[in-house]
């Protein structure tokens, strides 16, 4: 399954800095996606924390969220975790 984290891939090379894609990304970054869910990722290399809650059809919201290792190039963010509240899976983040 591939997410597109075009805004978190953006912010994070104006971001806390660092010589490395991963170090680019420390801190934490929040992104409203437009399917209505809200993302939140916090980098703290080589480890990350992301959680996300969206509306559900019948009026409530559903939460996930998952913990793991993360490695970043200049294009993309490959995530693997190690603890999810939901089916934990590899997941990448990719630019166009």
């Amino acid at each position: 399954m591939k997410a597109v984290l075009l805004l978190v891939l953006a912010l994070g090379s104006v971001g806390c800095g660092g010589s490395s894609p991963s170090d680019a990304l420390e801190g934490s970054w929040a992104l409203q996606q437009s399917n209505g869910c809200a993302l939140i990722n916090t980098f703290t290399s080589p480890n990350y924390a992301l959680g996300q809650i969206c509306p559900l059809t019948n009026g409530d919201f559903g939460f996930d969220i998952e913990s793991g290792t993360f490695s970043a190039s200049a294009s993309q963010v490959t995530y693997t975790p190690t603890k999810a509240s939901c089916h934990a899976h590899s997941h990448t983040a990719e630019t166009d």
